[in-house]
């Protein structure tokens, strides 16, 4: 991939620990040779010692035929560390009442520890300058929301 990360004129830093380049990926092995991206080490939710992927819990919601696209993201509790919260946009002619909905059907589809806890209705899903979810910012928003 690279030779080593730029620091300064004359210094490169290696880019790999004990021979492996550390990308923040996480990815599961298939049959035989194949990956699976599971996620971001970052964006990973734990919950009460669990591990939970928010594409995982992203991909569910999204095969929901009420929404549009959807962000999910861990919200702080003392108890638990995290706990798993979601926004989805909504199809067009679905309105706040279909959260309950979503959130039942989305409960039959995950183990309870990964299904979310908190959802709610926003015209648009914050995504960065490449179109990808940005979950600091559906989080913060949330945050404030709930405040």
């Amino acid at each position: 991939m690279t030779v080593g990360y730029w620091v300064a004129p004359d210094r490169i830093d290696d880019a790999t620990h004990d021979g492996w380049y550390h990308s923040g990926d996480l990815m599961r092995q298939g049959e035989g040779d194949e990956l699976w991206f599971v996620g971001r080490k970052k964006d990973i939710i734990i919950r009460g010692g669990s591990n939970i992927s928010p594409v995982e819990v992203e991909q569910v919601l999204l095969s929901h035929r009420l929404v549009r696209d959807a962000a999910v993201f861990g919200m702080p509790d003392p108890v638990l560390g995290q706990r798993v919260a979601a926004i989805v946009q909504l199809s067009s002619g679905a309105g706040d009442a279909a959260l309950g909905a979503i959130l039942k059907d989305t409960r039959r589809q995950l183990a309870d520890y990964k299904a979310p806890e908190r959802l709610w209705a926003v015209d648009a899903v914050p995504r960065n300058p490449l179109g990808k979810v940005d979950r600091r910012a559906a989080a913060t928003a949330m945050l404030e929301r709930a405040a």
